[in-house]
C-alpha cells in the first residue's frame, strides 16, 4: 500500500507536467485553435493559475483575437505580478488592437502599448523583444502619441549590445523611417560581418537604395545578393523592379526575372502572374511591344483579377 501511495502523486505530477507541455507544444506549433481548447478545460480548475491564464492568451491572441487575449493577459498580471513577458504579450496585443480601433481608442491603446513595453523592461532589462517592441513603438507613433526617434535609437542601441544580428537590422529601419540612408548604410555593413547569410543583408541594403531611388547601388546590392546565394529569388525579383523604375540594365533585369519565373514562388513573394507582369513591363521599355504583350496576357491567364497586366494590356491596345 505505501508503495501505490508513494507513486500516485509522482504519476499525478508527471500527468501535470505533460499537460502543460502538451498546451505549449500546441502554441509553438501554431495550432491555436488546439491550444485554446486545451487551456479552456485548464481554467475550469485552475482560474487562478497566473500561468494558464497567460497561455490562453497566447492562444486567443495567436487566433487575432485580441479582445480576449488583453482580458487574459491581464488577469495573468493581476495574478503573479512581476513577470516581464507578460508585460510584453499585453504590450503585444494593445498593439494589434489599435490597428482598426477609433481615433479615440487608439490613444487609449498606444499609451497601454508603450507603458507595458517599458514595465516589461523595467522587470528585466536583458527582454530584447521589450527593447524591440519598444524601439518600433518610438519611431511609429507620432509625437502625441509619445513617439520618439532618439528614444527608438536608443532602444534599437541596447538590442544591438544585446543580440547585434537583430540589433543592426533594426537600427537600420530606424533610419530609413527617418531617411538617413548612410547611416542605415553604416549598420547593415557592421552586420554583414556577423551575418551567416550575406545575401540577406546585401538584400536590405538594396531594398533600403531602391526605395531611396539610388538604383545604381541598388543594383550593386542586388548582384551581391544573388552572387552570395543564387537561390535569393527575391534579389532577382527585385533586380528587375528595380530596371523598371530606373530604366536601366534592362537586358540583366530580364534575365533576372526570367529566373525568378524559373521556380515555385516561396511564401511571401509575388506570384508569377505579378513576375509576368514586370517582365512585361522590361520589355516594354526595350520597345518590344509584342514580347510585352505576351507577357501581360500569361499574367492575366495566371491571374484573371490582376489589375496591373489588364491595365498594361489595354494601354498597349
Amino acid at each position: 500500500m505505501k508503495k501505490i501511495i508513494l507513486v500516485i502523486p509522482f504519476l499525478l505530477l508527471i500527468i501535470l507536467v505533460y499537460g502543460q507541455d502538451s498546451g505549449l507544444a500546441l502554441l509553438e506549433k501554431g495550432e491555436y485553435e488546439k491550444a485554446k481548447s486545451y487551456y479552456l478545460s485548464q481554467i475550469k480548475s485552475k482560474p487562478k493559475d497566473h500561468q494558464v491564464n497567460h497561455y490562453l492568451g497566447r492562444s486567443y491572441f495567436g487566433l487575432n483575437e485580441y479582445e480576449e487575449a488583453i482580458d487574459y493577459f491581464g488577469q495573468a498580471i493581476s495574478l503573479k505580478e512581476g513577470i516581464s513577458d507578460y508585460h510584453y504579450y499585453l504590450a503585444q496585443a494593445y498593439l494589434q488592437k489599435l490597428q482598426n480601433a477609433s481615433m479615440f481608442e487608439k490613444m487609449r491603446s498606444a499609451s497601454k502599448v508603450k507603458d507595458n513595453y517599458l514595465e516589461a523592461i523595467r522587470l528585466d532589462y536583458s527582454n530584447t523583444k521589450a527593447h524591440v517592441g519598444a524601439t518600433y513603438y518610438y519611431f511609429n507613433a507620432p509625437g502625441i502619441a509619445g513617439g520618439s526617434y532618439s528614444k527608438a535609437i536608443e532602444h534599437a542601441n541596447i538590442v544591438i549590445k544585446q543580440n547585434p544580428k537583430e540589433g543592426y537590422p533594426l537600427l537600420a529601419e530606424v533610419y530609413i523611417s527617418d531617411e538617413e540612408y548612410d547611416k542605415a548604410e553604416q549598420a547593415y555593413l557592421k552586420l554583414l560581418p556577423l551575418e551567416a547569410n550575406k545575401d540577406r543583408v546585401h538584400y536590405g541594403l538594396g531594398m533600403m537604395f531602391q526605395g531611396a531611388k539610388k538604383y545604381d547601388k541598388a543594383f550593386s546590392a542586388f548582384t551581391k545578393a544573388v552572387s552570395a546565394n543564387q537561390d535569393n529569388m527575391a534579389a532577382h525579383y527585385q533586380y528587375g523592379r528595380t530596371a523598371v523604375f530606373s530604366e536601366k540594365n534592362l537586358d540583366k533585369a530580364i534575365s533576372h526575372m526570367k529566373i525568378y519565373l524559373s521556380k515555385e514562388v516561396q511564401p511571401n513573394h509575388p506570384d508569377h502572374s505579378s513576375a509576368r507582369w514586370r517582365l512585361g513591363m522590361l520589355y516594354e521599355l526595350k520597345d518590344q511591344e509584342d514580347l510585352a504583350r505576351k507577357e501581360y496576357q500569361t499574367a492575366l491567364q495566371l491571374n484573371p483579377e490582376n489589375e496591373n497586366a489588364k491595365k498594361a494590356l489595354a494601354d498597349l491596345d
